[in-house]
């Protein structure tokens, strides 16, 4: 998670916590669920008695920072439904149930990638995939995510071939993504790879 240390502790700590909670509660089918005081007490933050409605709004932004981030999909009894006298006792013993994001569970299995040289890995014996290699520079211009699918099918990390091309990982990281036009002489030497 990209969220600062000092001013997004609790979001990190919260993130962390439903993740390792919807991990467990995953195998048995089900959505993590918790208490505020359980999960407070994981966090490590100190319960204000004095100031209860701090306590909720630091706990209700934080998981909207998660809902922002793409972490929860759904969090929608997290908030108190009133705040009148003696709510924040009822609230920190209130079963919460959140939906974490299904993008954190469509994370392929990885295959073992067996340690060859660079030179076999761009160029195998048989290629057991159909890939379309770009034919103009133009080409790879316009599309420059045909890189990251040549390096996923071969096995290549962008630094080795940034360092085949010529470039520094950070600049081909930019070329990828589209945020850097890819010089022509760039291109071809990429092409000439692909």
């Amino acid at each position: 998670m990209h969220l600062s240390p000092h001013h997004d502790a609790l979001t990190k700590k919260l993130g962390t916590y439903w993740i390792f909670l919807g991990v467990s509660a995953g195998k048995k089918g089900r959505q993590p669920r918790a208490t505020p005081r359980t999960i407070l007490d994981f966090t490590g933050e100190t319960i204000n008695w004095r100031y209860p409605g701090k306590i909720v709004d630091a706990f209700h932004a934080s998981h909207e920072k998660l809902a922002d981030l793409g972490i929860l999909e759904d969090f929608s009894d997290i908030e108190p439904l009133n705040r009148g006298k003696g709510y924040f006792e009822r609230w920190l013993d209130t079963t919460l149930t959140v939906k974490l994001s299904s993008n954190l569970w469509q994370i392929a299995g990885k295959r073992k990638v067996r340690k060859t040289s660079i030179a076999k890995r761009l160029h195998p014996a048989q290629p057991n995939y159909e890939f379309r290699v770009p034919a103009t520079v133009s080409d790879i211009q316009k599309n420059p995510r045909i890189i990251s699918e040549f390096r996923t099918k071969r096995y290549l990390r962008q630094k080795e071939l940034a360092r085949v091309v010529g470039v520094s990982r950070q600049t081909m990281s930019k070329y990828e993504r589209g945020l850097q036009t890819i010089p022509e002489d760039r291109a071809r030497t990429i092409i000439r790879i692909i």
